[in-house]
């Protein structure tokens, strides 16, 4: 009697490296990761291949993860992926794991909020001058991680305003959108027009926090 004799490799496993990545909450986020591997045995993936989705697209709490190439996984290298997400207002860190051909990926989520600013309104006597502080603006600041402020910068139509450049006390005429750090916010000032009429005067300001983000 002669037998039939199948001998049956055992699956390789690919071995992928944890991955993390920070995202922003109540904002669309695409971020770009390269995702390491090795043992690769000629495994495929292709440019839009949904490796991990979680909720409705354009939805808060939605999350995807995509292959954002096509590529042959042999031996080792790394593989573009793509981290599409809209995280809700209160979006806590997570780490998720799924999977490819049968092998565990693992992605570190953080998340971090844009910080969120408040009027400062300021009440002048006639042909003054205001120096402003930094308890003005830091009242005018939350954040939702309690990052601290970093910057501000005020847009719009900027004349009256001055900046002492070099803490000297020589002003110049601040430029919109220039960014101020928080330990020179006292070097700001906003001089009023020469009238006798009432007016108001109103900018759009911006903070940053400690991570980057800037306010809307």
């Amino acid at each position: 009697m002669a037998n039939i004799i199948l001998n049956i490799a055992a699956k390789i496993f690919l071995n992928f490296s944890p991955m993390s990545a920070t995202l922003i909450r109540e904002t669309n986020n695409i971020v770009p990761i390269d995702l390491n591997y090795t043992s690769g045995t000629g495994q495929t993936m292709t440019t839009g291949q949904i490796l991990y989705s979680f909720g409705t697209a354009g939805n808060p709490g939605f999350l995807q993860i995509t292959s954002n190439s096509n590529v042959t996984l042999s031996g080792s290298g790394s593989v573009p992926i793509r981290v599409t997400s809209l995280p809700t207002a209160t979006q806590a860190n997570q780490s998720i794991v799924f999977q490819f051909d049968q092998s565990d990926i693992e992605l570190e989520l953080n998340y971090n909020s844009k910080p969120a600013t408040s009027n400062v309104s300021i009440s002048m006597p006639n042909r003054s001058t205001h120096d402003f502080t930094t308890a003005e603006f830091v009242a005018a600041y939350t954040d939702f991680d309690s990052d601290a402020m970093s910057e501000i910068k005020a847009e719009g139509n900027m004349t009256g305003y001055e900046y002492d450049l070099n803490g000297t006390g020589n002003y110049v005429a601040y430029t919109a959108g220039t960014w101020i750090p928080v330990n020179n916010i006292t070097r700001l000032r906003y001089k009023a027009l020469n009238q006798n009429a009432a007016y108001l005067k109103t900018n759009p300001w911006y903070a940053k926090d400690a991570q980057g983000n800037i306010s809307n």
